[in-house]
């Protein structure tokens, strides 16, 4: 069973930049938030595969933050049944010693700890070597989320 091709868009326009969806529930839909709010990106290393049961080993480099990304169209662009960024993500310079970045994972809370927290994960394309004073950005377009 799958979304229509059509929900899909909708859905992903109501998460990410704050879109309406009509005629869901009663006359009114489902409405943007009051407030966009934010999401919570990190970043895992290669240890431990990121499943959906798994929350895998996220990265600890000296410096490293998660980072927040506000859910609105400034950030986000949403094409059919994917949604890429529309600014690069830059993480803070890692200051200690190199680790290897694989997957990521997409929070709606910044202290989450449990997969009731967590949106959506993934694996990169290719490894992140995060050396010394490497600073790891991910590229306009380079991160992209497809709903199915």
């Amino acid at each position: 069973m799958s979304k229509t091709n059509s929900h899909e868009t909708q859905y992903l326009n109501h998460i990410f930049v704050n879109s309406a969806i009509a005629n869901i529930g009663d006359g009114t839909g489902l409405p943007v938030a009051g407030t966009e709010g934010n999401f919570f990106l990190r970043l895992y290393e290669s240890s431990t595969a990121v499943t959906d049961s798994v929350i895998g080993d996220e990265t600890a480099y000296t410096s490293y933050v998660q980072v927040t990304i506000p859910r609105n169209s400034s950030d986000f662009n949403v094409s059919g049944d994917k949604v890429d960024n529309v600014l690069l993500i830059g993480f803070p310079q890692n200051t200690g010693s190199s680790v290897t970045i694989r997957y990521w994972a997409l929070w709606k809370t910044t202290g989450g700890s449990t997969d009731t927290d967590r949106l959506f994960h993934g694996q990169f394309t290719a490894d992140l070597v995060v050396g010394t004073n490497v600073t790891p950005e991910i590229a306009v377009g380079q991160w992209s989320i497809t709903e199915d």
